[in-house]
């Protein structure tokens, strides 16, 4: 059973591996174990793939989008952007340039937000 609360609970939710801005190499211990289980899942319903593995500059952009998506739409739409998001950068030519994608429709998103005062 993966437990949410005692991840994100944790005072070192990066994990392993500390960088300056708190994402890790291994961003979450209970992201890893989640993609563990999706690639097993996969597997029984005949998929043949590793485990999907965040990037810590993948989950800050996810993150971002999320963060800018709440505030723009209803609130329940940021994990479906997400979701959007990782399905479509799973598509393109080197998964090596996801953050940079992501980011790119964030700052597109977001330019077309009125500011706040």
């Amino acid at each position: 059973m993966i437990d949410v609360r005692a991840g994100l609970a944790s005072s070192d939710l990066s994990c392993r591996t500390r960088l300056g801005d708190g994402y890790g190499e291994a961003v979450n211990p209970v992201l890893d174990d989640l993609s563990d289980r999706l690639a097993a899942a996969a597997e029984r319903h005949g998929g043949r793939r590793p485990a999907p593995r965040l990037t810590p500059d993948e989950a800050r952009e996810l993150l971002e989008l999320a963060r800018v998506v709440a505030h723009s739409s209803e609130r329940r739409f940021a994990p479906l952007a997400t979701y959007l998001a990782g399905c479509a950068a799973g598509r393109l030519a080197s998964t090596e340039d996801a953050a940079v994608f992501i980011r790119e429709v964030r700052e597109e998103l977001e330019s077309e937000q009125p500011e706040t005062v």
